[in-house]
């Protein structure tokens, strides 16, 4: 039984990745295609700390249509810890991060 509980927000653009890196955290299998994610997906993989402690992380999908942002701000309050994902090979994926993270950071945890 885990010994410790970290809780992963995965955001950014739609289309970026999130999802494959959710599914490859968790250990689950990747998606032959494109599915969009609706709201926000769930994935969970325990982790031995450094310490020797057990963590289950908890690592959230946060869908990066618009549309959703009202479910997924209910998600930033219990956040560890925030990921931050764009597609490499696009500028204006990196822009809309960028943009995403300026207008949320307020209302993400200070420590």
């Amino acid at each position: 039984m885990p010994e410790r509980i970290g809780r992963v927000i995965v955001m950014g653009p739609e289309q970026c990745g999130k999802s494959w890196l959710t599914n490859a955290i968790g250990e689950q299998p990747q998606a032959a295609a494109y599915e969009k994610t609706i709201g926000v997906e769930f994935a969970k993989r325990a982790v031995a700390a450094s310490n020797g402690d057990t963590v289950q992380l908890q690592v959230w999908d946060l869908g990066g249509d618009t549309r959703f942002i009202s479910i997924t701000r209910s998600y930033y309050r219990s956040a560890h810890c925030v990921l931050l994902c764009y597609a490499a090979d696009d500028d204006a994926s990196f822009r809309q991060c960028v943009s995403l993270y300026e207008a949320e950071k307020n209302l993400l945890p200070e420590d």
